[in-house]
């Protein structure tokens, strides 16, 4: 579509052209994984938490800080731990380079719909994008940046001048008195720094009855029961 057609559904909205896409949609991805564990418990499954796998051995005994668990088949689909998972039963191929998105809210704007920049060639994500939640609320985010940890969360305010230029590239005149820092969360990418070739949704069966889902990032909720029929 033009600017014209583009700037009638968001008036704000800096472009010489755009893609509408009226199907796009957001879930509450809480709210998401408890329905599917409530269905798969229903059906008989037993959901067991807090039970980090500490080794893997024959086909398929796993040490768990919850006690000895014997599989016929294993599933491994940790995210960001599934490189190291991999490794305990022998599939040690994998690396996943953990790769930071924060997000940050803005305040005093209302849109109606997800609005995503045009992505260029060989960037780690799709650029700072508008995103809502059930609630109406606008946040503009994730950037992406490799990290050293999986399990850096700290907050990132000192991100807020290159948040406020991102933003206004896409929808005008932002304030940086708008925007405020609102979470992060990190990828499990299986493309290594410096390489510019993407690599995502691995899903193999490196071993008889061991199954490794890896470097599922985006979109991989979106793409989550879709892999499950197919791994199935």
């Amino acid at each position: 579509m033009n600017s014209a057609f583009a700037r009638a559904r968001e008036p704000s909205l800096q472009c010489a052209a755009a893609i509408w896409c009226p199907e796009t949609g957001i879930v509450d991805a809480v709210a998401l994984a408890r329905s599917l564990a409530h269905d798969a418990v229903q059906r008989g499954a037993m959901l067991l938490v807090n039970a980090r796998v500490l080794g893997i051995s024959g086909a398929w005994d796993l040490e768990t800080e919850r006690g000895p668990i014997r599989a016929a088949r294993v599933i491994n689909s940790a995210g960001l731990y599934a490189d190291e998972i991999a490794a305990l039963a022998g599939a040690g191929r994998y690396r996943i380079h953990p790769c930071r998105g924060d997000y940050f809210h803005l305040g005093g704007a209302s849109y109606r719909h997800l609005i995503y920049p045009a992505r260029k060639r060989g960037a780690l994500g799709l650029g700072v994008h508008v995103t809502l939640d059930l609630a109406g609320r606008v946040r503009l985010g994730p950037d992406a940046e490799y990290c050293a940890s999986k399990e850096d969360f700290t907050p990132r305010e000192d991100k807020l001048a290159a948040f406020a230029q991102a933003a206004r590239r896409l929808l005008g005149d932002v304030r940086e008195d708008q925007l405020a820092w609102d979470g992060c969360g990190i990828r499990p990418k299986l493309r290594a720094p410096g390489e510019s070739e993407e690599k995502d949704f691995v899903l193999s069966e490196d071993r008889p009855g061991f199954v490794n889902l890896i470097g599922i990032e985006s979109p991989g909720l979106t793409a989550a029961l879709a892999l499950a029929e197919l791994l199935a």
